[in-house]
């Protein structure tokens, strides 16, 4: 068994660690300027940036138990589990070395869910930047993770050179989509909603 292995007890030990340090926090005398307050106006990248830093204090990844038989795995449904992405890279390389034949035979249970790993999954980018041609533009749109926002920042550009018609309704999934925008909380996205407002104050009546 990985050394690395998470059990129930250290979960457990883990949670009790999180709950002491916002009890200690939500004991602290209020103050103009407090250490949540200077949390809470971090930027989304720094934000990003002090979990993924976090993350490496913890143990480094989650392995099935032993029992787990992986021909059970419901993989639509572990498609949008951001801590599944090791085990979700293994089966894009499975999925990408079957024929076209037997990659459709595929029931679908049990086969990566790209639309959810696109919209859902924020630890996904990895296994997107590997298989970029299983990328839906359109759900990543919804991903607020800051690598998704990065990508989805190239795409515009790319989009605006190479797509005709640019600012048409943005309707297919390989485009990226400015309806999504709308539940993107990732504060860069604004830049791109700005534009687009600006666009659209700009044509003729």
């Amino acid at each position: 068994m990985s050394s690395n292995f998470i059990t129930a007890e250290m979960l457990v030990e883990i949670s009790n660690n999180k709950s002491k340090i916002v009890e200690i926090l939500l004991k602290k005398e209020p103050s103009s300027t407090t250490y949540q307050d200077n949390i809470n106006n971090l930027p989304r990248d720094i934000h990003d940036k002090i979990v993924e830093h976090y993350k490496k204090l913890m143990p480094s990844k989650y392995v099935l138990r032993d029992w787990v038989p992986k021909d059970k795995l419901d993989w639509f449904a572990l498609s949008g589990n951001p801590y599944a992405s090791e085990i979700l890279m293994e089966q894009a390389d499975y999925e990408n070395s079957l024929t076209e034949e037997e990659y459709d035979a595929l029931d679908k249970k049990k086969k990566i869910s790209w639309m959810r790993l696109c919209c859902i999954n924020g630890e996904g980018v990895e296994i997107l930047k590997k298989y970029p041609s299983k990328i839906l533009w359109s759900y990543l749109s919804n991903n607020c993770k800051q690598q998704a926002v990065d990508m989805i920042n190239e795409r515009i550009e790319y989009e605006k050179i190479n797509v005709r018609d640019y600012y048409d309704d943005d309707d297919d999934d390989n485009r990226v989509s400015v309806h999504s925008f709308s539940n993107n909380q990732n504060p860069e996205i604004m830049v791109f909603v700005k534009e687009r407002i600006e666009y659209e104050n700009g044509l003729t009546p």
